[in-house]
């Protein structure tokens, strides 16, 4: 199961740009906010979207703990964000010239409700980090 395939997201929407690790206790992501984006003004955006970094990394690490479940890999459930805790931003906004580090923890589960730890890097420094519960249930279309 590729981590892509547990997010309905493409271009300009997705902002997860290659998975460098996963497995169920979490993942390692690089991430970019595209050119072009609507979030972008003068080179730079908003700090909330590195939350949405977070989710997508963390359904990275959804994707493996399906893997690791032994899901057939044919009908992807669907993630929800449900609660964001504890956000923390270095600034209220990013540049958009760099790739951002985005790495997720697992660390409490109550299928289908997960609670991850996100934190989104750029050059080695925290520019974002919240929990994010999600709710995987259902069939992605």
């Amino acid at each position: 199961m590729n981590a892509f395939d547990y997010l309905p997201h493409r271009a300009p929407a997705l902002l997860i740009t290659e998975v460098l690790d996963a497995s169920a206790s979490g993942s390692v992501c690089l991430a970019r906010v595209p050119a072009g984006s609507p979030f972008l003004d003068a080179g730079r955006f908003p700090a909330f979207l590195a939350l949405e970094m977070g989710a997508q990394g963390a359904a990275a690490g959804e994707a493996s703990l399906a893997s690791e479940s032994g899901s057939d890999g044919t009908s992807p459930q669907a993630g929800f964000v449900v609660r964001i805790a504890r956000a923390r931003f270095a600034s209220p906004d990013l540049p958009a010239d760099g790739d951002y580090r985005v790495v997720t923890a697992l660390l409490r589960a109550a299928p289908p409700l997960r609670t991850w730890s996100c934190r989104v890097e750029l050059t080695g420094e925290v520019v974002a980090e919240a929990e994010i519960s999600t709710f995987a249930g259902g069939t992605a279309e």
